[in-house]
């Protein structure tokens, strides 16, 4: 099944941990579906007054969540106010149950079946699901309630509905698990990286950073 990931933007939405993102796994042959989180408006304008023209409107995305491996959330001042969108944090935490289920399930069968794990184990997770969120984005996921234990980082004082999780303020990306959170717009390459990493492997993800540098100098 191909990889299938989608972006949700709304106004405000900082365009440099959108966009690079976008491109990043696009050019990874990752397909990002950009989704526009008012139902009425497919142009969707950012922090710096850059429009995007959306692909999807998020009731679509809602029918057909089940289809995807991931979703991605850029920061921005917009996340202030989808902190009270309660589709949003309804749909988040639904994503979130269906990647817990299948992590289970997939427990389960590789307890069952070990000569699937010769086959199948190579470091690839395009059988799981993430959630992955930057800058001021990662509050999203804390009101959704799934950070409860998780790593984290974000942009700093961007810190509502992180009780439950465990801050990591000097790193700059964080993986825990299927939580993917990045510190702000300064690093939203390595943001890209590790969700490729995470959806192919380390290989691809190299690949990728070397197409986009590719004169390596020492610092």
């Amino acid at each position: 099944m191909a990889i299938q990931v989608a972006m949700i933007i709304f106004d405000g939405f900082e365009e440099i941990e959108c966009v690079t993102t976008l491109d990043l796994l696009r050019r990874a042959n990752i397909r990002v579906d950009l989704i526009s989180i008012d139902n009425e408006k497919k142009s969707i304008k950012g922090s710096h007054y850059i429009e995007l023209v959306t692909e999807y409107k998020f009731q679509d995305f809602i029918e057909t969540l089940s289809n995807y491996n991931g979703i991605i959330i850029p920061g921005g001042p917009g996340i202030v106010q989808q902190l009270s969108n309660q589709k949003l944090i309804d749909t988040i935490k639904r994503f979130g149950l269906l990647y817990s289920i299948q992590q289970n399930s997939n427990s389960n069968d590789n307890n069952n079946n070990d000569n699937n794990n010769n086959n199948d184990n190579n470091n690839n997770n395009n059988n799981n699901r993430f959630l992955a969120a930057i800058c001021a984005a990662p509050q999203i996921l804390g009101k959704s309630g799934l950070l409860k234990g998780r790593k984290v980082t974000h942009f700093p004082g961007c810190n509502q509905f992180m009780q439950d999780s465990i801050e990591l303020l000097d790193q700059t990306v964080v993986v825990d698990g299927n939580i993917i959170t990045a510190s702000s717009a300064g690093v939203t390459i390595p943001f890209a990286l590790k969700i490729v990493e995470f959806l192919k492997d380390i290989e691809a993800s190299n690949l990728l950073y070397s197409q986009i540098n590719p004169i390596q100098t020492t610092p």
